[in-house]
Formats: C-alpha cells, sequence, structure tokens
C-alpha cells in the first residue's frame, strides 16, 4: 500500500488558504476604519456634548458625530446653537428641528426644557481638524406671564471654538495620493494609445516633435547630436 506524503498534504492547504487570505486582506483595507476615542466638549447639568468620528476609507472622508443632551430646570425652556468654522463640512442627518441663522449658526427651531439627538458631518480626510462653537439661551416665564429670554448663557471655555482633531491613519493618506497618481498614470497611459492609433507616417512625426521638445534646440538636429532614428 503507498503511503501518502504529509508534505503534498500541507502544500495542498496552503494553495486552498492564500486565496482567501489575500481575499480577507484586501476586504480590511477598503471597510471603513471607527474611531473609539470621544472628546467632551461640555459637561454641565443644563447640557451636555460629546464628539466622535470614523474615517471612510471608501469615500476618503472623515464623518463626525455630535452628541447632545440639554436639560432645562424647571420653569425654564432652553434653545441650543452650534457653529461650524469650517466651510467645506458637509451636514447629512442632522433632525428636522434645527435651522440655519442669518449670522452663520445652527439652532433648534424652538425652545424646549429638555432634548437630545445626533449631529452627523463630514470633511475630506485632509480636513483632520475641526473648529465648533456651542451656546445656549434659556427663557423663563415671569410672574406675569412674560417670557423672559437669556442669550448665550455659556462662558468663553464652554462656548470655544472647540477643536476637533481625527487621527488620519497613515495608509488612508497615502490612498489618497496613490489615486491622484493612478489617474495621471491613466491619463498618460491613454494619450499612449491614442497615438499608437494613429497612422505609422504621423507617429514617426509625432515622435520627431517630441524629440525636439526633449532636446529642446533645433540646432541639435544639424549638429547631429542625437540619432533621430531612435524615435522612429
Amino acid at each position: 500500500m503507498k503511503k501518502s506524503n504529509p508534505f503534498a498534504h500541507f502544500f495542498l492547504l496552503l494553495v486552498i488558504l492564500i486565496p482567501y487570505s489575500l481575499m480577507l486582506l484586501n476586504f480590511d483595507t477598503k471597510v471603513a476604519e471607527s474611531a473609539t476615542n470621544e472628546q467632551i466638549l461640555v459637561d454641565k447639568d443644563a447640557l451636555k456634548v460629546t464628539s466622535s468620528y470614523q474615517i471612510d476609507t471608501l469615500k476618503m472622508t472623515i464623518d463626525w458625530s455630535l452628541t447632545y443632551e440639554s436639560q432645562a430646570e424647571t420653569g425654564t425652556n432652553q434653545l441650543l446653537k452650534m457653529k461650524f468654522d469650517n466651510e467645506s463640512q458637509s451636514l447629512e442627518d442632522h433632525t428636522s428641528n434645527w435651522q440655519q441663522e442669518e449670522t452663520g449658526w445652527w439652532s433648534q427651531e424652538q425652545f424646549s426644557e429638555a432634548s437630545q439627538g445626533v449631529i452627523r458631518f463630514s470633511t475630506p480626510l485632509s480636513e483632520s481638524r475641526v473648529f465648533i462653537s456651542l451656546q445656549l439661551d434659556q427663557v423663563q416665564v415671569a410672574e406675569d406671564g412674560e417670557e423672559v429670554i437669556e442669550e448665550a448663557v455659556l462662558n468663553g471655555s464652554e462656548e470655544g471654538p472647540h477643536e476637533l482633531i481625527a487621527e488620519v491613519p497613515t495608509k488612508a493618506s497615502s490612498s489618497q495620493t496613490s489615486s491622484s497618481s493612478s489617474k495621471a498614470s491613466h491619463e498618460e497611459s491613454s494619450e499612449s494609445e491614442s497615438n499608437q492609433a494613429l497612422p505609422r507616417h504621423q507617429q514617426v512625426i509625432l515622435r520627431q516633435v517630441q524629440a525636439l521638445k526633449k532636446w529642446g534646440n533645433p540646432r541639435n538636429l544639424l549638429l547631429g547630436r542625437f540619432d533621430l532614428n531612435e524615435y522612429k
């Protein structure tokens, strides 16, 4: 009876497992990378605001999240405001009860005793720093029934602007750079292919023109300083 070769079994196992390993590595470079670090912007009884972010290597963006929880004292209602100093950010899943004022601040549409939610926005990988200002208005009902509004109750450190910093992985930045390089290479390749589609005599003329551009002074042709047949 012929004995089986254990090395052959091992080699066969490697042949089966290697393609799956490469698929897993390739998938790992494409999924979005999440960051668990959370930054506290304001933490007090009346207002709590925290920030977090995710790196999306597919869209080449930083996806930010601002989580807020507003809780006013009895007999008082509050209105939360936010201002983004980055012009390129795009607000995405902000709740419908927010509006943008002429001053550039985003504010809740109406005062309320309690509110909570998440505001999401995105920036390019190149913009890993975001500045956000916060403010809170309060309204109280006086004994005569008249509403008394107190604007900007947060102090300077609570208002900000708060600096949010995202740690962008090196491979994400490299991917963005390589995509630009690939685009340039593709354009050069397309130009080369279009040149090859020309008739042969036109290709020869085009190469001669390129040779003149390369050597700069046409006088080199007369002096025989390079062989034009090289470009035929």
